[in-house]
């Protein structure tokens, strides 16, 4: 059986910190053209923003958890998600399924999943998604008491929602089960700010070192992780793999297909998603400020699109950028950590 609560929002939170190495889905994009204007929005983009997809909602946050975990484990995932709303707003409708170890519990939480991110309806992706898909993905967190996570966003529902299922938020602290937490909330907030998942949005790098940086920034604000250590190690790894393979960097990680042709040839793309766009987030931050790159620019690429909203906020292209945080990385670390936010 599973225990299901809500959460009214809070007051505003600041909160959590660290570094995050589990799995995580987001919206995979195509490429426009560098010099490409507004997006022409498609029908089922002009439904979801009609629906109000890319707002704030009212509806409070859904919290579902196997039967053999203690409130503690949902108390912990709460906390995390609510340091990302309290900054980024609420988007939902969104429920939260927290799995721990007993596997028929699991398969319980898993019909609820399914039924919630796919509808309990005809020829809809119910079946395949409990017995073959991220069903089988939760029963298999029980079974094997995985800690991993991931999101789900489902817009073509009628009436679209989104999900997120974290396993075991206790197995390594409850810190770093809160920052994991707001982690995936990022990855919530931004696929909420994309209404056509075939127009250029986020360079993957950004998705992931956006999600991770404001997660290490808020979580240090609850003193779950420290953020500048975090940030520290982030740019030792960085900038180690940016010695080993001096001709790629995060250029090379635009879309899910560069990453998959990058795979081919070097051990090198979480790195790039992750610690290298950490640092690729914070220099564009530091040029702008956290509200900017947060509260209009991500929002702001559902009416101008990936490539104008970034011009916009950050006065230059996405190639002029890759320029200059080229020349940033050869930059000493006493120089690099000097433009991180005060916290």
């Amino acid at each position: 059986m599973f225990s299901i609560q809500t959460k009214q929002k809070p007051p505003v939170v600041f909160g959590l910190l660290m570094l995050l190495t589990v799995v995580m889905t987001a919206c995979n994009s195509t490429p426009g053209p560098i010099d490409a204007g507004p997006p022409s929005l498609t029908t089922e983009a002009q439904r979801l923003i009609g629906l109000g997809w890319n707002r704030p909602t009212s509806a409070p946050t859904t919290y579902l958890r196997t039967s053999d975990l203690s409130d503690d484990s949902v108390q912990v995932v709460q906390e995390g998600i609510q340091a990302g709303e309290s900054y980024l707003g609420s988007y939902g409708p969104f429920r939260v399924y927290v799995i721990g170890t007993d596997v028929g519990a699991a398969h319980i939480v898993a019909e609820d999943f399914c039924s919630w991110a796919y509808g309990r309806v005809p020829g809809s992706h119910y079946e395949y998604c409990l017995e073959s898909d991220q069903g089988t993905e939760i029963r298999e967190i029980a079974e094997y008491a995985g800690s991993n996570a991931f999101a789900q966003h489902s817009r073509q529902l009628e009436a679209p929602n989104h999900s997120f299922v974290i396993g075991n938020p206790l197995q390594y602290g409850s810190g770093f089960g809160s920052k994991i937490a707001l982690h995936e909330y990022v990855h919530i907030y931004q696929n909420a700010n994309s209404v056509d998942e075939n127009v250029f949005g986020l360079p993957l790098w950004l998705e992931e070192g956006s999600a991770e940086f404001l997660a290490l920034y808020l979580s240090q604000k609850e003193r779950w992780v420290d953020f500048r250590m975090s940030m520290t190690e982030a740019l030792k790894s960085a900038k180690e793999l940016r010695s080993r393979y001096p001709d790629i960097g995060i250029q090379d990680m635009e879309t899910s297909q560069s990453r998959d042709e990058l795979q081919s040839s070097c051990d090198c793309t979480g790195t790039l998603q992750y610690e290298t766009g950490q640092w690729a987030t914070a220099w564009l931050v530091n040029r702008t400020s956290l509200d900017i790159f947060y509260k209009s620019y991500i929002p702001d690429i559902v009416e101008l699109g990936g490539h104008q909203s970034f011009v916009a906020h950050f006065g230059l292209t996405i190639p002029e950028f890759y320029s200059e945080f080229e020349e940033f990385m050869s930059f000493t670390s006493e120089q690099q950590l000097a433009i991180l936010p005060a916290n």
